[in-house]
């Protein structure tokens, strides 16, 4: 129930540093009634209590300030000092230390620091002493403050990050890092040489190779410190270097050599390092070791492999053709087959001589092959009839079978191939017969 107070009006009761909460009356005012006379409060609670009218206070009072008033209905008498209408924010009537039950202050109340600073009692209703803040609190229960704390430097973890010739950006992170009482931190990175790098939670820092380490140092209100470490590693990832022999070249023979320049300075190193270059021929011989190189080339198509190497010793190749072309084809001259008839059809291969010349005014290699038609199908003509009937020997020589199913007998067809070093071609065809009938025509009397 509430505190009713009642006097004859001669004296004065005192209220000073006490707290009423949670209480309930049946009538009004479930925390103090003043029925008659005078009563004088400072540095006291009154609130969360219950009453069909007037919650927490009934009467005329005498405030001496500092009070905290939940609901003033019912009553006046108040100072420019009190608290009217707020929450005081207090715990349950628990066991917080002392010979009796209290009521805690909770962190945020209103209550904190608020009482007269000139007039309060030097100990709580459990005995401890006051204030424990700045200045004392308002009600029964003086609240301690929590001794600060230390924050807590977290400077991330350690990094590694790839080099590739240029420096790589890395983010120094503090964000980790905590203070206990929620307080802001102050932030200050150091490089290994104690020099100062950046005063935020992240700082963004342009990295050389090698291991760097760095410090981070944040400070909370009150001034106390932690410190944390993070290593960031460059490491030089070494990408092997990129061959380019430059695009193919062509150029037509005019009866002399021509200068070339073969050309790698389109090569590179991804770490923006030094090259080595080696230019081979189709032969493998050597013929240069500077990006460009000069050559006189005589007709033909010549391939030329180039090989770089950078610091670290890994190579990359590529090649480059340059056709040096001849305006004209070869010439096939004086072309003849042996036989050129192929008696009696008797199933069987027959040697088959093919002579020629050829000659090429620019080239110096020109390549020769035969290939052969037949005017009838190779196998599946009828009885006695032998399949493979044409076999190629060499550039020169071949067997074609001595057959023939048709009235107009069989003909086999052979060109000649003549091919360049350029790529022009001649062809040249001859014919061998395989007559239907060897009878020589009659001869007309007259």
């Amino acid at each position: 129930g509430a505190l009713v107070y009642r006097s004859d009006g001669a004296q004065t009761a005192m209220v000073d540093s006490c707290t009423f909460v949670g209480n309930a009356a049946t009538v009004h005012s479930g925390g103090i009634r003043i029925g008659q006379g005078l009563l004088s409060i400072r540095n006291t609670i009154v609130a969360n209590n219950a009453a069909p009218i007037w919650a927490d206070v009934d009467g005329v009072f005498t405030s001496l300030g500092h009070n905290l008033i939940r609901s003033i209905d019912g009553s006046t008498g108040w100072a420019p000092s009190d608290k009217l209408g707020v929450d005081p924010l207090v715990g349950p009537l628990a066991d917080n230390g002392g010979p009796t039950l209290t009521h805690a202050l909770r962190v945020g109340s209103p209550a904190l620091d608020s009482a007269d600073p000139f007039q309060f009692p030097l100990t709580d209703q459990r005995g401890a002493s006051r204030p424990k803040g700045p200045l004392p609190d308002i009600g029964a229960y003086e609240k301690a403050v929590p001794q600060n704390q230390p924050p807590v430097a977290d400077a991330g973890p350690d990094q590694s990050l790839p080099y590739y010739g240029s420096p790589v950006t890395a983010t120094l992170d503090g964000t980790g890092s905590s203070d206990p009482e929620g307080l802001p931190l102050g932030y200050t990175w150091y490089d290994e040489d104690g020099n100062v790098v950046g005063t935020d939670p992240t700082v963004n820092l342009d990295l050389g190779a090698g291991v760097h380490t760095f410090r981070l140092v944040v400070e909370d209100a009150g001034g106390l410190t932690d410190e944390d470490d993070v290593a960031i590693e460059v490491v030089v990832v070494d990408e092997p270097p990129v061959a380019d022999a430059g695009p193919d070249q062509s150029f037509l023979y005019s009866g002399s050599t021509v200068s070339v320049t073969l050309d790698g300075s389109g090569s590179i190193d991804p770490e923006g390092g030094a090259l080595l270059y080696a230019w081979y021929d189709g032969n493998g011989v050597l013929v240069g070791n500077e990006a460009t190189v000069d050559l006189d080339l005589g007709p033909g198509a010549h391939t030329f492999r180039l090989v770089v190497e950078d610091e670290a010793g890994q190579t990359d190749e590529d090649e480059v053709v340059i056709l040096h072309q001849d305006p004209a084809a070869p010439t096939i001259t004086g072309a003849s087959a042996s036989p050129t008839s192929l008696w009696p059809p008797n199933h069987k291969m027959r040697t088959i001589r093919v002579s020629y010349a050829v000659s090429d005014d620019f080239d110096t290699s020109v390549t020769t092959w035969l290939t052969v038609e037949s005017s009838e199908a190779d196998s599946g003509l009828g009885s006695g009839d032998v399949p493979n009937d044409v076999r190629v020997v060499d550039a020169n020589t071949l067997l074609l079978r001595a057959e023939r199913f048709a009235k107009a007998g069989r003909t086999y067809t052979i060109t000649i191939h003549a091919m360049d070093d350029s790529g022009h071609e001649t062809i040249e065809t001859l014919k061998v017969q395989v007559p239907h009938s060897n009878k020589k025509p009659k001869k007309t009397r007259r």
